[in-house]
């Protein structure tokens, strides 16, 4: 039986909203990083999922959001993209609505990479540019909404709440505890990974998180044993794995990506092993060890992690607080642009 959400997350503070306008959010699934921005900023956040199948999802999905809005009547409504139907929904209602719309644009709305056929791209460039204003996670995402037309704002990732102190890991001589973040999504290289494990059985293991049925069988069965596979854990329990490992490991082939395990590595204090681009040279270039592509790439950089592993874990406090005084400063202005809207 499909099963219906319809959570609101209001955020209050004693002192009240700091925004004069309203503002509502919306959003097609639960994600972490709409969720740290509205409760940031304290606007009203409303999370509809629906578990049926692909029809009945978007009817439903369709039928809430158009009697959210009609019930809510923002001056501004916040959309994030993915869904990129959610987001053309918000543009089809905008008229009637007479709202400002702010979309907060994920890698895939901006370079399609998992769906990158026909006419993904084409409609994905259209969005951009009808947007009154997009919110991305780095200065290429921004380059890719101006060249289409659009107007771009930079926020990365608000950092995520640790539930744990702050600890340190001591370097070992013994194998380093390497929490590999993972989806199984098309984007990471899994089958790379796994064959670093095989090479390095000695210095490191793995953990990897996420619903391994997506495994590839042929993967499985020659999983080396400094490999262990997690499944999906309950939130408490990864941060709980990030806790007890010395190193996140956070990759992707998607171009000007920033990975979630990133901010929450620097919410953890944990040295982080990110993919070598732009986007994570730029935000975390100074705490991150950048692997390039391929086994020999990844290989490397767990070897350098290893070997200035003390060097790396000493920065990440620092580098948290400089994150979050930079992070409120972006965050400010958009509430600047929320005000006068």
């Amino acid at each position: 039986m499909a099963q219906c959400a319809y959570a609101r997350r209001r955020q209050h503070s004693p002192e009240g909203s700091r925004l004069k306008n309203p503002v509502v959010a919306v959003t097609w699934e639960k994600h972490r990083r709409m969720q740290g921005l509205c409760a940031r900023l304290r606007l009203p956040l409303f999370e509809l999922t629906h578990s049926g199948g692909r029809a009945a999802r978007y009817l439903w999905l369709t039928w809430r959001t158009i009697r959210l809005v009609l019930a809510e009547r923002p001056r501004v409504l916040l959309v994030q993209n993915p869904s990129i139907v959610l987001t053309l929904l918000a543009l089809v209602l905008r008229p009637f609505g007479r709202y400002r719309l702010l979309v907060d644009a994920h890698n895939e709305a901006v370079q399609p990479f998992i769906h990158s056929q026909w006419p993904v791209p084409g409609l994905a460039r259209w969005l951009l540019r009808r947007a009154d204003l997009t919110i991305v996670t780095n200065s290429k995402l921004a380059d890719e909404v101006e060249r289409a037309g659009g107007r771009a704002f930079v926020l990365p990732d608000s950092l995520p709440e640790a539930p744990f102190e702050e600890t340190v890991l001591q370097p070992t001589e013994q194998a380093l505890n390497i929490m590999v973040v993972s989806t199984y999504a098309p984007d990471e290289p899994i089958a790379d990974i796994l064959a670093v494990a095989d090479r390095q059985r000695d210095k490191f293991r793995f953990h990897i998180t996420g619903n391994d049925r997506k495994l590839a069988p042929e993967l499985r069965a020659g999983l080396a044993p400094n490999v262990r596979l997690t499944g999906f854990v309950p939130e408490h329990d990864y941060w709980l794995l990030m806790r007890d490992s010395h190193v996140v490991l956070d990759l992707t082939l998607m171009p000007d990506c920033l990975v979630c395990g990133a901010y929450e590595a620097l919410a953890a204090c944990r040295p982080m092993i990110l993919s070598n681009n732009d986007a994570s040279r730029e935000l975390f270039g100074e705490v991150a060890v950048l692997a390039e592509q391929g086994t020999e790439g990844i290989e490397r950089a767990l070897l350098t992690a290893r070997a200035n592993y003390a060097n790396l874990a000493d920065k990440m406090a620092e580098s948290r607080t400089q994150f979050e005084h930079a992070w409120r400063a972006r965050a400010d202005n958009l509430v600047k642009w929320l005000q006068e809207t």
